[in-house]
């Protein structure tokens, strides 16, 4: 099958495609408040055995601080929440007695609740399997590298939540939360130790897009690929490509464009580094 940035079709089949791709990234978008409104962005992921949530450390510090979770899985009023005690923490590659945020970002949260999954599966959510696309991931940048377009952010922008003021039962709350993918384009891919980060621009206050990201942190990079099988039809397969981490605190400009850097952790961190954090607590587990 081959591969490529842009094929040749009409600039409204590659938006169809685009659009179309939307779908397969959100079944993987996990969205997650606390009482009172603060929000968290995550990829539903699975790994080792394990089911969670793949996200930046300071997102699963942030939510695993309150009394309930509330996880967002449906676009209609709804209410699922959980205790963190159902929730156990995986820090990869730091501590909690070091800087805040951590460094380097990035922790996967395994859900302990069998029926918890179920429920978010039932809401057409699937958990990406890190151990079955580490060879497609490996493929994709290594061998095409870090092309410029073709990659989108997903996650919940904090200004675009609605959060009801009244509780359940004053702990837990309603909610509905868009996901949102946004387009955006690469700008840098490096190691900094055993990590690698990935920057990428997006537009601010343009259009349809978020002034700010805030809320898409622990969310999904993901690039879309193009590929076909005999040159006349194209599809996109979108790729994980990293976990999002932060953003630029005020827009710049890019080419007159008012934009927001937002910096993730690359590919590598979330297929070695996160599987090795979660293959050596397995190990662990089985000598127990």
């Amino acid at each position: 099958m081959e591969r490529m940035e842009i094929p040749p079709i009409s600039f409204t089949e590659i938006q169809r495609l685009f659009k179309a791709s939307e779908t397969v990234i959100s079944r993987h978008a996990a969205s997650i408040h606390l009482k009172g409104g603060s929000v968290f962005s995550g990829v539903y992921a699975k790994a080792c055995g394990y089911e969670g949530i793949l996200t930046a450390g300071h997102c699963a510090l942030g939510f695993l601080r309150g009394d309930h979770v509330i996880f967002s899985i449906s676009e209609s009023w709804h209410e699922f929440s959980v205790t963190p005690s159902v929730l156990e923490h995986v820090l990869v590659g730091y501590d909690k007695t070091g800087r805040n945020p951590p460094e380097p970002d990035l922790s996967f949260v395994i859900i302990r609740d069998r029926k918890a999954i179920e429920i978010i599966k039932s809401q057409g959510f699937q958990f990406y399997d890190l151990d079955a696309h580490i060879v497609r991931a490996k493929e994709t940048f290594e061998n095409y590298g870090f092309p410029k377009f073709n990659w989108c952010v997903s996650g919940t922008p904090g200004e675009k939540v609605e959060v009801p003021k009244r509780y359940a039962d004053g702990m837990r709350g309603m909610v509905v939360t868009p996901i949102n993918s946004m387009q955006g384009n690469f700008s840098s891919h490096a190691f900094r130790g055993d990590f690698d980060y990935i920057e990428l621009f997006f537009a601010s206050g343009v259009a349809k897009f978020p002034d700010s990201y805030e809320g898409v942190s622990g969310g999904g990079i993901w690039y879309l690929c193009f590929v076909t099988k005999d040159g006349l039809a194209y599809d996109v397969e979108p790729v994980l490509a990293g976990i999002s981490i932060s953003q630029t605190k005020e827009p710049i400009l890019e080419r007159d464009l008012r934009v927001r850097m937002i910096t993730g952790h690359g590919w590598f961190s979330i297929y070695r580094k996160v599987r090795d954090a979660l293959a050596d607590k397995r190990a662990s587990e089985r000598q127990t």
